[in-house]
């Protein structure tokens, strides 16, 4: 099958550019022909086959180059920051007809104002990471609307004494929080949670991730001041392509408050579960479909109890990281490149019953 994506992608400091990248990996590992039509960024990067770098989010994105591939289906990897004018891409399904076009929203909102924009793609097949997503898909409209799990990248951990050494951390339980580093993360919280578990046992905190917000991360530093943290915490603010390390020196992840859709995915947490890491998550619905690798906390006391039964209890971290790892295989990035070919086979069929 020939597929074109049209998505964001690699350098691009974007959780959805690293998504396609692990999609495309799979699909063409499974003998399929994908090209990428990606956004242009403002550095120079070196022509690459197979991407081809053409349009702006503040523009239109040109039909010629993907009709020139002649596609079997076209896979638009949706996110609203990403196509603020929907109208760009209505034109573009249109001026596309009759490629069958597939939808991956990886932000889904229950807002009825969105129904509208929804309808602007009806003759679309729709992608959702959860089946609470799909369900709000399904009672907004008729078009049709598929679950597939974000992927999981099921990798060894480096040696952990190795991990720690390269990163310059002391040889004790790690917690680890990363991903971009913005108020609706929770810092606070687990600031706060870290510091009771603290004075209860020896462990480090790590938080790592790219800021944009100066505020915010003066906000983390005060606190880790305030609680006299600072031997304990270390925060690398800087965006991380490979937390590979971080991973492997981690003795479990924690994510915090989520104040965006409750119907999106967490790439921190399918990351953790690829690595058969134990994840102490905000109980909010985006981390409630976690599996049993997963454990839930409401406020910071209850957060500082399950760190310090993570700490104290080898067994315990053991029987979560082989909960993860069974999670993360029904997650493989293989099943889910597998599970989009069904979606595509199934989209091609409605689209040639429907000419």
């Amino acid at each position: 099958m020939r597929i074109a994506i049209v998505s964001t992608w690699p350098p691009a400091k974007c959780g959805v550019a690293q998504y396609s990248r692990k999609l495309t990996i799979e699909l063409q590992a499974l003998d399929h022909e994908v090209k990428i039509f990606a956004e242009r960024t403002k550095e120079l990067i070196p022509a690459r086959p197979g991407v081809v770098r053409n349009w702006t989010r503040l523009g239109p994105i040109p039909t010629g180059p993907i009709l020139d591939f002649r596609p079997d289906v076209l896979q638009i990897e949706h996110e609203y920051g990403i196509f603020p004018n929907a109208q760009y891409l209505w034109r573009l399904i249109d001026d596309l007809t009759p490629i069958p076009v597939v939808i991956t929203l990886h932000t889904v909102t229950a807002a009825p104002k969105h129904v509208g924009f929804y309808m602007g793609y009806r003759r679309a097949h729709f992608i959702a990471h959860s089946p609470a997503a799909v369900a709000i898909l399904s009672s907004r409209g008729d078009w049709p609307a598929h679950f597939v799990h974000h992927g999981c990248s099921i990798q060894e951990r480096l040696p952990r004494q190795e991990a720690l050494a390269k990163l310059r951390l002391p040889d004790r339980p790690m917690v680890l929080c990363a991903g971009f580093m913005a108020p609706s993360k929770g810092h606070r919280e687990i600031i706060e949670g870290f510091a009771q578990a603290r004075e209860r046992t020896p462990m480090t905190l790590v938080i790592v991730g790219e800021c944009r917000d100066g505020a915010h991360y003066t906000m983390i530093d005060n606190l880790i001041k305030e609680y006299s943290l600072d031997a304990d915490v270390v925060v690398n603010a800087s965006f991380q392509a490979d937390l590979l390390p971080y991973l492997s020196a981690a003795s479990f992840v924690v994510l915090g408050n989520w104040k965006g859709s409750p119907y999106s995915a967490s790439g921190q947490l399918h990351d953790a579960l690829g690595l058969g890491l134990p994840v102490l998550a905000k109980n909010a619905p985006i981390y409630q479909f976690g599996g049993e690798g997963v454990l839930l906390y409401s406020d910071p006391t209850e957060l500082a109890a399950l760190m310090v039964a993570l700490a104290k209890r080898p067994d315990l971290r053991e029987h979560l990281s082989q909960s993860a790892l069974t999670e993360a295989r029904v997650r493989s990035w293989q099943a889910v490149a597998k599970r989009h070919i069904e979606v595509y086979e199934q989209c091609r069929n409605t689209s040639s019953a429907k000419s």
